[in-house]
């Protein structure tokens, strides 16, 4: 999927995983949502479960996404904002 130079970088999956998250399965999940309300035949219970195993997905994708990046910084020991914004 990468070039063999990023293989191994964690920098070069943040992207990959959070593009994949919030572009891909959230809206995916929210198209699903809307346009099957137009569906003849599809019961709410199952587009309800079609929309939570894709928005879970997305929030899977994005958090991998986070880690990369946050591991990477720590890897490298560069400067970890907190989440409360205060450096260490």
């Amino acid at each position: 999927m990468l070039p063999s130079a990023y293989a191994r970088e964690l920098f070069a999956w943040h992207p990959i995983f959070m593009t994949l998250g919030y572009i891909g399965f959230m809206c995916e999940g929210v198209i699903v949502f809307f346009k099957s309300r137009a569906i003849e035949g599809v019961t709410r219970a199952g587009v309800l479960t079609n929309h939570m195993w894709l928005q879970l997905t997305s929030a899977i994708m994005v958090g991998i996404g986070f880690a990369a990046i946050y591991v990477n910084k720590v890897r490298l020991s560069s400067v970890v904002v907190s989440l409360f914004c205060v450096s260490r």
